[in-house]
């Protein structure tokens, strides 16, 4: 993955691929919310520059930093990863005159004020700092006095204080991004969200490792479950069902394994799962929300089958048909699944009974939807009224 990411630098450095490809482009998702679409790109580019940085990426480093500055205000909320090391890779430089920018940096939004370390205002040197910035006509200088003091001999924080945090700050860029194990290049991928390198690097480290414990066996589902990669599920389960002591985890890893195997549209072996879980389950407290999905996935078994006459679909609709009689509250999808069932199993009497209930829920749901577009309408028109007043 470096060495990829080592020559889009190159590029970028030779001017072969263009610096407007990582810097700030705002678009639109489905749900009507703005992102960057080179958010991602301008990351990978930033790790590359972790691994090789040189005095002539300054102006390239300042530039993606605007990037992430114009990203946090308006597109991202939260603090991305790829800000933090954007402001230590410019820090290194020592110049007092980004004092400001970081300042940008850290007021972009809630999250960055809170998360962003002050430090980085003084980075160049306290005295450095405050000397560069004596004189100059800013309304931003305020803001700056506000976080650091009002003078270099007043500043909150030390030269002591400030090296330290530099030793810190090397420290933990230096093992972030060293890629050193397995478990690094993993998270690396996943954070630049390069799928490829990250399911390689699980499957290079599930062939290496030798001994599988409880939490590296859970680690691993982890990242599968990142990766949506169901066979991998698959195999970290089966692997921890067999380290499993309590009954507890023993049915909640079953349940989770027969909707493993639904999803690779195994319905014979996710029947084997609940079944196995089912001879658990009797030893532990009523637990109405494990039976409730080891009955969905029984229903999905049927469905999946969808031959009346197979014995396994016999077998799962028998017990799943007589469980169903002492659950009380059951949500619409699974209502409409025994419905579904019952028509495919040729039962009458849990057809037309589900059906029914599906329909009164479906009353239900429709004036509850209808109360809240209301509700909706009047809050609008509300707002309007309180804005035709102001005018």
């Amino acid at each position: 993955m470096l060495e990829k990411l080592s020559q889009v630098l190159h590029k970028v450095r030779e001017g072969q691929i263009a610096l407007s490809e990582f810097l700030y482009n705002e678009s639109t998702d489905k749900e009507g919310k703005l992102f960057d679409v080179n958010a991602v790109k301008r990351y990978r580019l930033l790790v590359a520059l972790q691994y090789d940085l040189q005095s002539k990426d300054e102006q390239l480093i300042k530039e993606l930093l605007a990037a992430e500055i114009q990203m946090h205000r308006k597109a991202f909320h939260d603090m991305a990863p790829s800000l933090s090391l954007n402001a230590y890779l410019l820090s290194q430089f020592r110049k007092p005159e980004y004092a400001l920018l970081f300042l940008k940096a850290k007021q972009a939004n809630y999250e960055t004020n809170c998360s962003l370390d002050f430090q980085y205002l003084v980075s160049a040197g306290i005295k450095n700092t405050y000397e560069f910035l004596e004189g100059m006509d800013s309304p931003e200088i305020e803001n700056f006095y506000s976080y650091m003091g009002d003078t270099a001999e007043t500043c909150f924080l030390s030269e002591v204080e400030l090296e330290e945090w530099r030793r810190e700050q090397k420290d933990y860029f230096s093992k972030k991004y060293s890629g050193n194990s397995f478990k690094a290049e993993i998270q690396l991928a996943l954070e630049l969200d390069d799928k490829e390198v990250a399911v390689e690097k699980v499957n290079e480290w599930q062939n290496f490792q030798e001994v599988w414990g409880v939490a590296e066996l859970k680690e691993l589902n982890y990242y599968r479950v990142l990766l949506e990669d169901y066979q991998g599920q698959v195999w970290a389960n089966e692997e921890l069902l067999k380290q499993m002591v309590e009954d507890s985890d023993k049915v909640y890893t079953l349940q989770f394994l027969s909707s493993l195997y639904l999803k690779l549209n195994d319905p014979i072996n996710a029947w084997e799962k609940i079944k196995q879980s089912l001879i658990h389950l009797q030893e532990l407290p009523e637990d109405t929300n494990t039976k409730r999905f080891l009955v969905e996935n029984a229903f999905d078994v049927v469905l999946q089958i969808n031959n009346a006459s197979d014995v396994i679909a016999q077998e799962a609709y028998s017990w799943v048909t007589s469980s169903i009689n002492t659950m009380h509250s059951i949500h619409h999808n699974l209502l409409k699944k025994i419905a579904e069932a019952g028509k495919l199993m040729n039962d009458t009497e849990v057809r037309n009974k589900y059906k029914s209930r599906l329909k009164e829920e479906q009353i239900k749901l429709d004036s509850i939807l209808y109360q809240a577009e209301l509700l909706k309408k009047e809050n609008l028109n509300d707002t309007m009224d309180l804005w035709e007043m102001d005018l």
